[in-house]
């Protein structure tokens, strides 16, 4: 006789081996992580800022409490070519016609790339090389 966390244990696994990955090759959904210039195109001369806020508003979300000790505490952080800019009123400054992409990484994503300070996420801003 199989016991029940034995059943439990085995519907579990069957249900996790079932379910979709994340990144599977054949998915055909959109990136909620990203934006191309594709996505970017329509809105050419908005600002960025406006374009996150209407296509990607939870990218932009305040997240948890204020800290007085660290910069950018409540906000995620922006960095266009690799360059830290700030928070998310940078965005405003950018142009939708001069970006190639936008990418955003999650907390732990940010935390792990670039370091502390991160725990809201990043915005990375990569712009069309002229």
């Amino acid at each position: 006789m199989i016991s029940r966390f034995a059943r439990v244990m085995s519907m579990a696994l069957l249900f996790g081996a079932c379910a979709p990955s994340g990144g599977s090759p054949g998915r055909t959904g959109p990136d909620r992580m990203a934006l191309t210039t594709e996505n970017l195109r329509p809105h050419a001369k908005r600002s960025l800022y406006e374009v996150i806020r209407l296509d990607r508003p939870q990218w932009l979300a305040t997240r948890g409490p204020t800290s007085f000790s660290a910069q950018d505490a409540d906000n995620v952080v922006v960095y266009r070519d690799g360059q830290r800019l700030g928070g998310p009123e940078h965005l405003s400054d950018i142009t939708a016609d001069v970006v190639s992409s936008v990418r955003f990484l999650s907390g732990p994503e940010a935390q792990s790339r670039f370091g502390m300070n991160h725990q809201y996420g990043a915005i990375l801003v990569t712009t069309v090389k002229r």
